[in-house]
């Protein structure tokens, strides 16, 4: 199945969600029960640069569609992608209760605020690592390089508002995004960035830890009562993995359970309930599961909750789903 994103279909399911249409047509308010549509609890990206606002509870139709804004070679607007800019992974940002990209261009990284509504972005800062004058010697800034052919996952940390970047070269990166950073420049201002210590098993290993760690999912769980108050999770297409996010060392090697997983297309973890959710490739199928957040590595950890529509071919390329974040609303204990 695909999801109805043609005008009629789309505009129907907006219109129900909005209490415009009636069960037995017409416009009266004495036309009977009107079709309800719930909102959107969740974002897909999709290998378009698309935002899919669904329903995880009820799949069968799209919430909204958005076409991110993409400049072309004879525009240059700031609230729009440059030519060739990618958007590699969302999250929202705990503290502000906003969706935020990760996205490349060339090798360089940025961080976007977007308009899941309407498709607007507006830039946040590029990656860098700030370069120390009083060092000896003295440091200059130094662009953080995204390599074309590693796949890289976003998740904010709730209690201390960074920004964990992590790749599936071994990449970990933690990311200061100022909340006086320019929204409307041209150029982005610095997002100043850490690379802590790449992934790894840990000496000794991990029970069921095996390098090189390729991971495609990350997220944060969101635990006020516990010391440390968040937990990283990693995942690949068979584990998840338990982190110490600075130090990037595996601490808890837990098995997904599901056979024949081909790609983590999303991941993200629930701060209400701190379960986690992922949207996995299995046959070409695209299916979301939901994947426990514990540390009981004698279980497996994901369930299957229910089937994705197939996206369409868009000129011979098919397209896939690359991201995934829960709505999130801010949280006043956190400040940007």
């Amino acid at each position: 199945m695909q999801f109805p994103v043609k005008p009629l279909a789309y505009g129907l399911a907006l219109m129900a969600g909005a209490g415009l249409l009636g069960a037995c047509g017409g416009g009266s308010n004495n036309d009977g029960p009107r079709i309800q549509v719930s909102p959107a609890n969740a974002y897909l990206l999709t290998s378009n640069n698309r935002i899919i606002g669904v329903d995880l509870d009820d799949t069968e139709f799209a919430r909204t569609v958005a076409a991110i804004a993409q400049n072309t070679s004879t525009t240059s607007s700031v609230n729009a992608l440059d030519v060739g800019e990618e958007i590699l992974d969302i999250d929202y940002r705990n503290a502000e209760g906003l969706l935020y990209g990760l996205t490349r261009v060339g090798s360089e990284g940025r961080i976007i605020l977007i308009d899941p509504i309407n498709g607007t972005v507006f830039r946040r800062g590029r990656l860098v690592i700030v370069g120390d004058a009083s060092a000896m010697p003295p440091t200059t800034d130094q662009n953080i390089v995204l390599n074309p052919n590693t796949n890289y996952t976003i998740d904010f940390n709730p209690a201390v508002d960074k920004l964990r970047i992590l790749g599936s070269d071994g990449t970990n990166l933690r990311v200061t995004i100022d909340a006086n950073s320019s929204v409307t420049a041209a150029t982005p201002t610095i997002a100043a960035t850490l690379q802590d210590d790449s992934l790894n098993c840990g000496t000794p290993a991990a029970t069921g830890c095996t390098e090189p760690l390729v991971l495609t999912g990350a997220a944060y769980t969101d635990e006020r009562s516990m010391t440390p108050p968040t937990r990283l999770f990693g995942m690949d297409t068979r584990n998840t993995y338990a982190l110490n996010a600075n130090a990037g060392t595996v601490t808890t090697v837990r098995a997904l359970g599901v056979s024949g997983v081909t790609r983590v297309n999303g991941y993200d973890i629930n701060p209400s309930n701190e379960q986690g959710v992922a949207v996995f490739t299995i046959a070409s199928t695209p299916s979301v599961y939901a994947v426990d957040s514990t540390l009981n590595a004698t279980t497996s950890a994901a369930t299957f909750l229910t089937s994705l529509p197939v996206l369409p071919s868009v000129q011979g390329t098919q397209e896939q789903y690359t991201g995934l974040s829960l709505v999130t609303g801010a949280n006043p204990t956190v400040a940007p």
